[in-house]
């Protein structure tokens, strides 16, 4: 007899049971603006190499393009514009969370499952 392959944890998937729709913040965004070509990705990682890859002159120049003002110290600099990146980021990643899914056709089974916690 086989046995039965286990699922990976990241090939599993959790649901909260909510409807998610956009909410639009912005008026780029409600015209079809992703967001990414601000800072050309949504990865806080790859951003993070970006910036240390970057000089200090880079680094300030990058900082008066995102409309910060440049410092002298190249950690705070970083740490700001990294900051600035997940405000950025959040602002066009928000989800709705009022709604929620009813289902009251619930199995037999799964209500005497559901019970054996009380």
């Amino acid at each position: 007899m086989a046995k039965k392959k286990k699922q990976s944890i990241e090939e599993l998937n959790q649901t909260h049971a909510k409807v998610e729709e956009k909410q639009y913040q912005t008026l780029d965004q409600i015209l079809g603006d992703a967001g990414s070509d601000k800072y050309g990705t949504f990865n806080e990682d790859e951003y993070w190499n970006q910036l240390n890859a970057m000089t200090k002159s880079d680094l300030q120049n990058h900082a008066v393009k995102m409309n910060l003002i440049p410092i002298d110290n190249m950690k705070m600099l970083r740490d700001r514009l990294l900051n600035e990146f997940r405000r950025h980021n959040n602002s066009y990643l928000k989800v709705s969370s009022t709604k929620r899914v009813l289902d009251n056709d619930v199995s037999d089974v799964a209500k005497r499952i559901l019970a054996e916690g009380r």
